[in-house]
């Protein structure tokens, strides 16, 4: 079934708004011991108990608020990944991408398939991001270079995010970015500044990282 124009932007508008909220939690959380109780005054359990909500907003917070709960929710997220509404999809495979680990290892056949056979390119942009995030990085960090050029501004907006979330593993996207910058700066006749920013803040992270990264003390 061929994906049109509509639920890209059902998928899209939500979650680009909340993409930055989801990483900022989910980097916090990882780097504590301790499991988070309550998100927002409910528990784990009552967010669960709402991913199957009839109501769509109601749904799309439960899931985005189980991802702030870190590891202790990763087989709900794992669940999600089967939800029959794309978004929900892709929230789970992008947050089980952020969390990494086990969470994220216990989860690459489900993650693989998707990136491969579902029907909605944003889901499978998700599942790509998750996939390199464990290290499979071949085919998935190429189908995100590709998206680049989505002719979506959202969808290309969420590659270049999700590249720049990656790091140093993700050089390989670095000449793909600097183009899509070239081609989206402002006052660039038919660019988009949404996108060339996007550009600009991966690669910014891109380089942020890879120098943290030779700048860091060797261990002997």
């Amino acid at each position: 079934m061929p994906e049109t124009r509509s639920p890209i932007r059902l998928i899209l508008v939500g979650l680009l708004a909340c993409t930055g909220m989801i990483h900022a939690n989910l980097f916090s959380v990882a780097g504590h011991a301790q499991e988070i109780a309550h998100v927002a005054g409910k528990t784990a359990a009552e967010y669960t108990a709402l991913l199957n909500s009839p109501q769509r907003e109601v749904r799309l917070r439960a899931a985005r608020s189980l991802a702030r709960f870190g590891d202790q929710t990763a087989p709900q997220l794992r669940k999600t990944l089967s939800h029959s509404d794309p978004a929900m999809r892709y929230i789970a495979a992008e947050a089980l991408g952020d969390l990494g680990g086990d969470s994220l290892l216990e989860s690459i056949d489900q993650l693989a398939e998707l990136q491969q056979n579902d029907e909605m390119h944003s889901v499978r942009l998700a599942a790509s991001y998750a996939l390199c995030r464990a290290g499979k990085l071949d085919r998935p960090l190429q189908f995100m270079i590709k998206t680049l050029d989505y002719p979506e501004r959202g969808m290309a907006c969420a590659s270049a995010f999700l590249i720049g979330q990656i790091g140093p593993a993700a050089i390989e996207a670095k000449a793909a970015l600097e183009k899509t910058l070239d081609a989206n700066r402002p006052g660039t006749k038919g660019g988009d500044y949404h996108l060339g920013g996007e550009a600009i803040n991966a690669l910014r992270k891109l380089e942020a990282a890879t120098t943290a990264q030779t700048q860091s003390p060797q261990k002997n």
